[in-house]
């Protein structure tokens, strides 16, 4: 299994979830925000994730087979996607962790007035 410049290199964007959040909210389009800017390179079909998850069955169908030139170098290669795979999954709970936060925080807030309808009808 050789690993070639195209395949897909997870290089995640150096922000945490809250800029993250930030940026999403600033675009005018939802068809530029980071999680799409793999759409906007040439010839790209799949997804960053499903090209991750080929690589690694392929990997995993070599060392079955028994049909690598070098079981090291297979191992290592498939280390690196599942370190990728491991660092768009921390992304994503972070981003989901923020949305949750988010919900219930606008809960909290809503709460009272929802309670009295008065309140509410004069706010």
């Amino acid at each position: 299994m050789e690993y070639s410049e195209e395949a897909f290199h997870y290089v995640k964007d150096k922000l945490n979830a809250h800029a993250r959040r930030q940026q999403l909210l600033e675009e005018d389009s939802f068809g530029n925000e980071y999680s799409a800017r793999w759409r906007q390179k040439p010839g790209s079909k799949y997804h960053p994730l499903w090209k991750l998850v080929a690589q690694i069955s392929f990997g995993i169908h070599l060392l079955h087979q028994r049909t690598a030139k070098s079981d090291h170098e297979v191992v290592k290669i498939l280390q690196t996607h599942v370190d990728e795979i491991d660092s768009f999954l921390e992304d994503t709970m972070a981003d989901f962790d923020l949305a949750a936060s988010d919900i219930e925080e606008r809960i909290e807030y809503l709460i009272l007035p929802l309670h009295n309808g008065r309140t509410f009808e004069q706010m």
